[in-house]
């Protein structure tokens, strides 16, 4: 005799999961497809506390410049105590994504900024 088969709720389900979830696994054409240039990202400032400007370009070909880095720790610093704390580079990722405007830094003790 000829069995017959039918697809079950379950069945059906996992296989629709399978198709979505291989539609979105990246195909080889897009694997081979060249890596557009890393953007340049940079940012002023201008600490309204002791004058200072800075502009500089701190991230080149998606690899961070430490020079550039240790610029923008220093005018960041707590100027009273002359203080200098690293700051993770994915805040000044962050402050490029907001715009590419200039930015001033200007906090006081015991304030919010």
């Amino acid at each position: 005799m000829h069995e017959q088969k039918t697809l079950h709720r379950r069945a059906f389900l996992g296989l629709g999961a399978v198709a979505a979830a291989s539609a979105l696994v990246p195909s080889r054409v897009h694997a081979a497809t060249p890596v557009a240039k890393a953007p340049e990202r940079a940012l002023s400032f201008f600490n309204t506390h002791t004058g200072e400007r800075l502009k500089t370009t701190y991230c080149t070909g998606g690899s961070y410049v430490p020079e550039s880095l240790e610029h923008l720790n220093y005018i960041l610093r707590d100027f009273r105590a002359n203080q200098i704390k690293p700051i993770d580079p994915r805040v000044f990722d962050l402050l490029n994504e907001l715009g590419h405007l200039p930015a001033s830094h200007t906090c006081r003790p015991r304030s919010r900024c």
